[in-house]
């Protein structure tokens, strides 16, 4: 593929282009932490935008202004040039995963004596993290994919581990932890009656019938 790899981005440009998502990840939590009060979260829980928030959302997508085209243009332009650049550069939230990746309880472990240095790792890795230079990867731009343990040549090189026993784990096991957590989150909400929404059918209906008309508080 021509397009470019992250790995491929020269240090003193790629270093102040990774701090961007942290910058808007620190702007978003200063606005919703510390500018927010409680009285304003509950006017707009409470507000008409809230209730068709989820419909405007998809109306962006649809129907975008012309700001909003020509960014998500230059961003696909973008991504043709380098990979993954809205994840690996722009998105707060992968900047907010990338900081409970580092306090995450599972590690990629890896060992000098049965590395051949063959950087298959390295090639495959979408975060472009040097893995051959490691013994533990912890990264906050690791994804926890574990396309770097799938494709080492050496068995037991590249090994998910957990930082209290050092026995390895079968990489199916992040994966199923993951979506396990969101189906528990799910099955807690259905139970306690917190997953369905207490307006009715006909209220969105209505609402969505005048969308357009319906700005931001």
């Amino acid at each position: 593929s021509w397009t470019l790899n992250p790995a491929a981005v020269p240090n003193w440009l790629d270093l102040p282009l990774l701090s961007l998502k942290y910058l808007l990840l620190g702007f978003f939590a200063w606005i919703i932490l510390g500018k927010l009060n409680l009285e304003a979260l509950n006017a707009f829980h409470s507000s008409d935008y809230n209730i068709v928030a989820d419909a405007k959302m998809l109306l962006f997508f649809l129907e975008p202004s012309r700001l909003a085209g020509s960014i998500m243009l230059i961003l696909l332009l973008c991504s043709l040039l380098i990979r993954n650049i809205w994840c690996r550069y722009l998105c707060p939230y992968g900047a907010l995963l990338g900081l409970l990746a580092i306090v995450s309880p599972f590690q990629v472990k890896r060992d000098q004596d049965l590395c051949i240095d063959c950087k298959k790792c390295e090639a495959i890795c979408p975060a472009a993290i040097n893995i051959t230079r490691r013994q533990t990867v912890r990264d906050p731009e690791c994804i926890g994919c574990l396309e770097c343990v799938e494709v080492c040549p050496r068995p037991d090189c590249l090994r998910l581990t957990l930082p209290a026993r050092n026995a390895t784990l079968p990489i199916w096991l992040l994966p199923a932890l993951i979506v396990g957590s969101f189906l528990l989150f799910w099955l807690t909400a259905r139970l306690t009656g917190h997953w369905h929404s207490d307006i009715a059918a006909e209220t969105f209906r209505e609402y969505y019938q005048q969308i357009r008309a319906i700005g931001h508080p």
